[in-house]
């Protein structure tokens, strides 16, 4: 299935729709959209979502902007469904003012992507 770029930037950027659930319970949450960021480590989520999901904190740690601002996180477990790939028990990061997720390598390595920029759209292949 095509997701279309994000066209709230430009210049527009892949995106696609996931949805988000806790551990051991359905995916209640989406479908959100979200930015492919192959530059981060982690994905990264709202808090609003993971206090919606009543997912469990497993961790803290740090982010480190591309401008070497440090700033401290929680991290979050959490069960991620991008088009027909479920993902269980992953990692994320917990970011207090945004609004968007960023789908970082801890997810975007376990998943077959196309990325037709001249067509801005995404396609999720199957693994």
């Amino acid at each position: 299935m095509p997701h279309p770029y994000n066209s709230r930037y430009y210049p527009p950027m892949p995106a696609v729709e996931v949805a988000l659930g806790a551990p051991e319970a359905d995916f209640s949450l989406g479908p959100l959209s979200s930015i492919i960021d192959t530059g981060a480590d982690i994905t990264i989520v709202p808090r609003e979502y993971l206090v919606r999901l009543g997912a469990p904190v497993v961790a803290s740690g740090y982010l480190r902007s591309p401008w070497g601002e440090r700033q401290r996180v929680k991290i979050y477990e959490v069960n991620v469904r991008v088009g027909e790939h479920d993902l269980y028990q992953v990692e994320v990061a917990s970011e207090l003012g945004g609004h968007e997720i960023l789908l970082g390598r801890n997810v975007l390595n376990q998943l077959n992507l196309q990325l037709d920029g001249p067509n801005e759209i995404v396609i999720v292949l199957a693994n």
